[in-house]
Parts: structure tokens; C-alpha cells; sequence
């Protein structure tokens, strides 16, 4: 006959960390005893029970995708980077050769319609100067416009990028008649020891330019041609 403590024994369910820490104890339990594999059914989302090795194998298959995954984005990542590193290596060669304003504008705006396909490009310098604004209202916003300080006071001040959705305001602001076409944009200011114009990009997809962009591309580009246009500006 059995006793009691054989029996209260039998009775207890076994604790599963036991089983936890023993299979990782002996992590060739499953090789000595191979016949298990086949046996031990685990229930599945569908309701259909599969065995063990089926489970591992679908797990296998589901970590080998997650990989792929992971590799097709960071080659991508990488063609990405490479592109912009090219683009700011013709963008620098090509500024060599301006020899005016215009040419510094027309040179940027090449560069990113045509190399990198964006959709609105827009530079606009802040002046006091009346004379300027009202012969060229398409380059020149002013400084006198409290409105205009307002809408854009953050980059002004912060000399800070703003990337996404920028309000109708800023929109009209920047890109006038193309202002309703604009889904998404990009404002990065042109600045030395103070800001003095803003470059604008826009696209008339939503989704192209968001808050989490990466913006190191264009941190560059914003201090390159800050550099090209400064020596025009007096």
C-alpha cells in the first residue's frame, strides 16, 4: 500500500517552473527521448492541437521573416543614406559654380525637385526692406508682418526644423498658389547668428513628411545653403 506522503505527492500538481528549470538543465532531454516529440500536442489559435515539432518550425519560419524583415529595412535604410549623401555632395559641387542669388536658389531647387523628387520648394528671406518685398513677393516676406512673426516664431527664434502638417497659415505663407496642393511639409530656417530666410518643402502626400523624421539631410543642406546665400544678402 502506498503511504500518505507517497500519495499527497502524486495528488499535487506539478509545479511547471520545476519542469521549466529541469528541461533547461537538461537541454538534450527531447534527443534521449525523441519518441516524446511527436506525441506532445500544443493547442493552436485555430483550435487544431499540433505537435511540438510542428509548433517549433512555424516558430522557426515566423523569426526567419522578422529577420528578413529587419534586413530589407536596413538595406533600404542604407541605399536612403547613400542617396543623400550623394545629393549634398552634387549640391555643394553645383553651388561652386552660382555666382548670384538667383543661381543659389535655382541650384537648390534642382536639386530637390529633380534629384529628390520633391513636390513644392520654396525659399523665402525675411527683409525689412520695402522695396525688395513688393518687387520680388515670391522670395522676400517681411519682418514688419507681426503675423508673420508669429506663425513662424519658433523657427525663428529656435532656429529649430519643423517637419509634418504645418497649419494653412504657414502654407499660404510659403507656398501661395501651390499652398492648397501641400499635404505635408518641411520648414527649415536659414540662419548665422540669426535667422534670415526659410527653406520650404512640401509634398502632396500626407504621409511623406511627419514629425519623426530623421533630419540630419537636412540640418546640412539648411547650413550649406545658408552659406551660399549669406555673402548676397547685404
Amino acid at each position: 500500500m502506498k503511504n500518505q506522503a507517497q500519495t499527497r505527492a502524486i495528488d499535487e500538481p506539478l509545479d511547471p517552473q520545476k519542469v521549466i528549470d529541469y528541461l533547461t538543465e537538461h537541454p538534450d532531454f527531447f534527443l534521449q527521448h525523441e519518441s516524446l516529440l511527436a506525441q506532445l500536442e500544443i493547442p493552436h489559435e485555430s483550435g487544431v492541437a499540433v505537435s511540438l515539432v510542428e509548433r517549433q518550425i512555424h516558430l522557426l519560419r515566423q523569426r526567419i521573416t522578422q529577420y528578413e524583415t529587419r534586413l530589407r529595412d536596413m538595406i533600404e535604410a542604407g541605399h536612403s543614406n547613400q542617396r543623400l549623401q550623394e545629393s549634398l555632395h552634387r549640391l555643394c559641387i553645383n553651388l561652386f559654380m552660382t555666382d548670384s542669388l538667383d543661381d543659389v536658389i535655382a541650384t537648390l531647387n534642382d536639386e530637390l525637385r529633380n534629384h529628390l523628387d520633391i513636390d513644392y520648394v520654396s525659399v523665402r528671406l525675411l527683409s525689412h526692406n520695402l522695396n525688395e518685398i513688393n518687387s520680388r513677393p515670391e522670395r522676400y516676406l517681411s519682418l514688419g508682418d507681426d503675423d508673420l512673426l508669429l506663425l513662424f516664431q519658433k523657427i525663428i527664434n529656435e532656429k529649430r526644423i519643423q517637419c509634418g502638417r504645418v497649419s494653412p497659415q504657414q502654407l499660404d505663407k510659403l507656398f501661395a498658389k501651390e499652398a492648397n496642393a501641400v499635404q505635408s511639409a518641411i520648414i527649415v530656417p536659414l540662419a548665422g547668428a540669426e535667422t534670415f530666410g526659410l527653406i520650404a518643402m512640401g509634398s502632396s502626400d500626407e504621409q511623406r513628411f511627419h514629425p519623426d523624421m530623421a533630419v540630419d539631410y537636412l540640418t546640412r543642406m539648411g547650413e550649406i545653403i545658408s552659406a551660399a546665400i549669406r555673402p548676397y544678402l547685404d
